[in-house]
């Protein structure tokens, strides 16, 4: 991806928009890490080297919320408001597990967001279903992408990741009272998304993977399919073998 401008500064922009809007899902890509990259102040400031990715992301990369989460509680604020028809309202946004308060109005064609004493004017034309939230924040031009999983949708934009969810107040008071999941999880089936046969096993007992890994291929109506793994792990046990048949959600693979 190439942007092309009048200058360095809108140059990044241009770039930084149009990763924003790169949405691909079902395989692994480098978009956020590189969203996050060209977000950094020693790449605006065009201060780095060939070490530099040593130096600032040596232990790998893992997207994280920003210091200022005024774009994912108002986004969450905006797109409950459309989705309800809604043209007042007070809410509680859960970012990640911390209540937010939020009282949200839309007047002339936009919407103002009342967040911790401070408002944010927020123009958007978001409809429920697109996958990319495009809005104006305070005269900003940003564009949030947004996978949603249950009752909470997972936002990503620059680089960052946050979780958010609209809760009723009394749910929210009774979020850090909660005792937290247990980290430890017993082993993890992998399924077979559909009946078919089993032509290549890629993974064996003991096998280290990663996420997005190819673990087994299926062969269904005259064609191929790509069983990847859905996290890091331990192959703890392989359930399966070339020439088998196998059935919708039958276990392929035990993951620890």
């Amino acid at each position: 991806m190439i942007a092309c401008e009048v200058s360095r500064e809108q140059a990044i922009t241009t770039l930084q928009r149009a990763l924003n809007e790169y949405y691909i899902r079902g395989v692994s890509t480098n978009i956020l890490f590189l969203s996050s990259l060209i977000h950094n102040p020693f790449f605006k400031e065009n201060n780095f080297d060939t070490t530099t990715l040593d130096q600032k992301y040596g232990e790998g990369f893992q997207p994280t919320a920003p210091a200022d989460l005024e774009i994912p509680v108002a986004t969450a604020a905006v797109m409950h408001c459309i989705r309800q028809g809604h043209t007042s309202d007070e809410i509680t946004v859960l970012v990640g597990a911390d209540p937010v308060l939020v009282n949200i109005s839309y007047e002339q064609g936009r919407y103002n967001v009342f967040v911790n004493h401070k408002n944010i004017i927020v123009e958007a034309h978001w409809k429920p279903g697109n996958p990319l939230f495009r809005g104006i924040y305070n005269g900003e031009k940003k564009v949030v992408q947004i996978d949603t999983h249950g009752i909470h949708e997972h936002l990503f934009w620059d680089g960052y990741f946050v979780s958010t969810a609209i809760v009723p107040s009394k749910v929210a008071e009774l979020v850090e009272h909660m005792p937290p999941q247990d980290a430890i999880e017993k082993s993890k089936d992998i399924l077979s998304p559909m009946p078919g046969r089993i032509i290549e096993v890629n993974v064996g007992e003991g096998d280290v993977i990663k996420e997005g890994q190819p673990i087994a291929t299926i062969e269904a109506m005259k064609m191929e399919n790509i069983i990847r793994s859905r996290c890091d792990g331990t192959v703890t046990k392989v359930l399966v073998k070339v020439g088998e048949s196998v059935n919708l959600d039958q276990p392929l693979v035990e993951v620890n």
